[in-house]
């Protein structure tokens, strides 16, 4: 009865915590002004907890932090502040995850506790390419190895070595874009062809890590031969 009340509680919380975000959340150009005029040392931690409570938010609004994170604060900037956010958004879900989602994975989902099994006996090197590739959200690789029984510390080691070029191959071309413009993506990378050299090898890496991953899995699903 009281696991219950927790679980119903915490979902009351979050979705206190979501109308609040939706309400009381500045739009771009608001944000955008109001880090501006202030200083650096109140104007990041402001944006980095915005950024953090943006999660909680149904509608996804984090390129719009992204966006105004490059303008305002610059490539690099930007990328360090936004790496710091999306470390405490892997602590926090990925310990929510495992409170609130470990046992109901196991017991609900069909084939569930083989598949977070496998998930658990990942080298941390994995978990480190898959933070390191753009192709599958944070949200869900916080989530996911939340419901499994991979230790906290090794997945924080991954995310935190693995999270910061992937978020500043982002912010890089952002801030001199200044904008989602594709238009302006292309003229930029035409401009600068070793950036498009260095991503069209991410792109690449993102490939093979992805296959050899597929491949991975597989592999340590297979039941072992006696």
């Amino acid at each position: 009865m009281k696991r219950h009340l927790k679980t119903v509680g915490f979902f009351l919380a979050a979705l206190f915590v979501m109308v609040g975000a939706l309400v009381f959340m500045p739009p771009q150009d608001s944000l955008r002004s109001l880090l501006s005029k202030i200083p650096l040392g109140l104007s990041a931690p402001v944006f980095v907890l915005l950024y953090v409570a943006a999660n909680f938010v149904v509608v996804d609004i984090k390129d719009a932090f992204k966006l105004v994170g490059a303008i305002v604060f610059g490539a690099w900037m930007s990328a360090f502040l936004i790496y710091i956010a999306e470390l405490l958004n892997a602590v926090i879900f990925f310990n929510l995850s495992r409170k609130l989602g470990q046992e109901f994975a196991r017991k609900m989902l069909k084939n569930g506790a083989g598949f977070y099994d496998r998930l658990s006996q990942l080298p941390v090197y994995w978990v480190f390419l898959l933070r390191a590739v753009p192709v599958i959200p944070y949200r869900v690789l916080d989530i996911v190895f939340g419901m499994s029984a991979m230790r906290f510390n090794r997945y924080m080691l991954a995310a935190v070595l693995a999270s910061f070029p992937r978020i500043l191959f982002i912010q890089i071309p952002l801030a001199a874009v200044g904008s989602f413009s594709m238009e302006g993506f292309m003229d930029y990378w035409r401009n600068h062809p070793k950036i498009l050299f260095a991503g069209f090898c991410y792109i690449v890496f993102t490939a093979v890590v992805v296959i050899a991953f597929h491949l991975r899995f597989k592999a340590v699903s297979r039941p072992v031969v006696k």
